[in-house]
């Protein structure tokens, strides 16, 4: 069990980050008393779950869309 400035250091966020990914649910967290604990295996968890996240954002191919200028509106 680590400390949130000690995931925040493995990490290499702020503890801010750290305190909001506890709130949101997207890292497991433990309170005892005013404490919040994160186990090890919770940390890892999450760097997995980027990973992932990121691996399939990479791999979806873009659509070129059009740019803005080039669009020509209908005058009334």
């Amino acid at each position: 069990m680590m400390t949130v400035k000690e995931a925040a250091a493995a990490l290499n966020v702020s503890t801010r980050f750290v305190y909001r990914l506890c709130a949101t649910g997207a890292i497991e967290c433990y309170k005892m008393g005013s404490a919040i604990r994160i186990s090890d295996d919770a940390l890892k968890e999450y760097t997995e779950a980027q990973k992932r996240t990121h691996q399939q954002a990479a791999d979806t191919p873009r659509t070129r869309q059009p740019s803005l200028q080039f669009l020509r509106l209908k005058r009334r």
